[in-house]
């Protein structure tokens, strides 16, 4: 409908595009505690994105070294973890 703002359905669809531990997230919030589309994300980033966690894995990627006893190919698989941490759309 062109009179109802684009935030607006993205927040009335949003809920349907989740599962596990965010669906539940979701549907344990208190009714009309999310009103825009701003207080969505808001929550969203501090319930699965909070500081001490992108803090960490910024850290853990600047300061990344191969562990004693770790192949080559097993540093790489957790380097490789942490950048899909950081190529989230959420993360700062």
């Amino acid at each position: 409908h062109p009179e109802v703002p684009n935030t607006m359905i993205k927040l009335l669809l949003f809920p349907f595009s989740l599962e596990g531990e965010a669906r539940i997230w979701i549907d344990k919030e208190p009714p009309r505690s999310i009103l825009t589309w701003e207080d969505l994300v808001s929550k969203f980033i501090n319930q699965f994105f909070p500081p001490s966690k992108t803090t960490y894995i910024r850290n853990e990627i600047t300061n990344f070294l191969q562990k004693p006893n770790e192949t080559f190919n097993e540093a790489w698989e957790r380097f490789k973890d942490f950048a899909k941490a950081i190529s989230s759309p959420w993360f700062f």
